[in-house]
């Protein structure tokens, strides 16, 4: 190799070095700036949290437990604001955070499973498509309301079952658990539980002892 062509190779490797150095430089400071990023988020998340300002952190019926950049979690209690609807109704929603995508996707977790298929439809015909740092905010109001109207549709139902009870449109049988809570009193639960016992008993089948005495009388009888 002649000494120019030796110079021209050497030339050509320290600018390759160069320009992976400055390559590297740059993804070292796009790393840097990610955490500063990230730290900044996680200091505001913190901060709104610790003080509890914003007007989400004084729903009525919704608790904010967690607030962090990356999830959020909060329980909804319908009998917070109605009276006509069990305590035992709890929803629990979260919404965790994607950093790949720099997203917020709505998680719904432990939906109690008699109320899923009512309340997943208003879920559904709520679009939370993009869900950023600039309107979290404003989807867990969305939330609140999406909760707040099933709350309201819940105590209309209840409601208008216990008044067709009343009106004699509907058995004993067809009132549920929800319905004892809201409407009876303790004396009304004792008795409308002595009249279903009373009522399964006549439903179940014989015992064999009982069958075959049963049986044998016939069978005499037919002689």
């Amino acid at each position: 190799m002649s000494s120019s062509e030796s110079s021209r190779f050497e030339t050509s490797y320290n600018q390759d070095q160069r320009i992976e150095q400055h390559l590297m430089n740059e993804r070292e400071m796009e790393r840097a700036a990610d955490r500063d990023l990230e730290e900044q988020r996680e200091l505001t998340f913190a901060t709104v949290f610790a003080r509890k300002s914003l007007p989400i952190f004084n729903l009525p019926a919704l608790r904010i437990t967690k607030f962090t950049s990356s999830k959020i979690r909060f329980r909804f209690e319908p009998s917070k604001i109605s009276d006509h609807v069990s305590k035992k109704v709890i929803f629990h929603c979260s919404m965790e955070y994607y950093k790949e995508y720099s997203r917020w996707h709505i998680k719904r977790d432990s939906f109690p499973v008699n109320y899923k298929p009512r309340i997943y439809q208003l879920f559904f015909d709520n679009n939370f498509f993009i869900i950023g740092d600039g309107n979290v905010v404003e989807v867990i109001f969305a939330l609140d309301r999406i909760l707040r109207d099933w709350t309201n549709r819940e105590e209309e139902f209840r409601m208008e079952k216990f008044m067709r009870f009343q009106n004699g449109e509907l058995e004993d049988l067809e009132l549920d658990t929800d319905d004892e809570e809201l409407f009876l009193d303790e004396s009304q639960r004792i008795e409308l539980h002595r009249k279903r016992t009373s009522i399964l008993r006549r439903m179940l089948p014989p015992r064999d002892g009982k069958r075959q005495r049963r049986r044998r009388i016939l069978e005499i009888e037919s002689d």
